[in-house]
């Protein structure tokens, strides 16, 4: 195991932030990077002119740890969805971008979502990130799921 810069956990966030703009703006979405307790981007759908505000998640395991959950904690979700109602009129979302040795997984759903589908109760969640859980985000038609995967050493 190569150990990370003592830099490592901003550059992930900062990164993670970018690559969801990227993605939203290939698909023709106007968005834009913001400084707002909890969220992180602003995007306009083309299609539907919804307005979406995001929290952008990011974690970088190592191998081994690649199926570990995502804890999020109830604030973060009450955070996004109270930006949402009061800084802008936008339906929050959530985007999950986890990197492992040989891929880059990114999630992005509503926090309505979220919701049905996070267990735990309390103040903690755990957003699963196994195998099995992965497959059903795939196949989950309110969940957006961009994988890069890594075809050589």
């Amino acid at each position: 195991m190569n150990a990370k810069s003592p830099n490592h956990s901003r550059i992930t966030g900062t990164f993670a932030e970018y690559f969801v703009l990227y993605l939203l703006s290939k698909r023709g979405f106007e968005c834009a990077r913001v400084d707002h307790v909890g969220i992180d981007l602003l995007a306009k759908d083309p299609a539907s002119g919804e307005m979406l505000g995001v929290s952008v998640k990011s974690r970088s395991r190592y191998a081994g740890t690649e199926v570990d959950p995502i804890n999020l904690h109830e604030t973060d979700i009450a955070k996004a969805e109270e930006a949402c109602t009061r800084f802008v009129p936008a339906v929050p979302h959530f985007a999950f971008v986890v990197d492992t040795p040989d891929q880059i997984t990114l999630l992005l759903l509503s926090a309505k979502r979220l919701r049905e589908l996070m267990p735990g109760n309390g103040p903690l969640h755990y957003w699963k990130m196994s195998s099995a859980a992965i497959e059903a985000y795939r196949a989950d038609s309110e969940i957006e799921v961009v994988e890069y995967r890594r075809t050589s050493a």
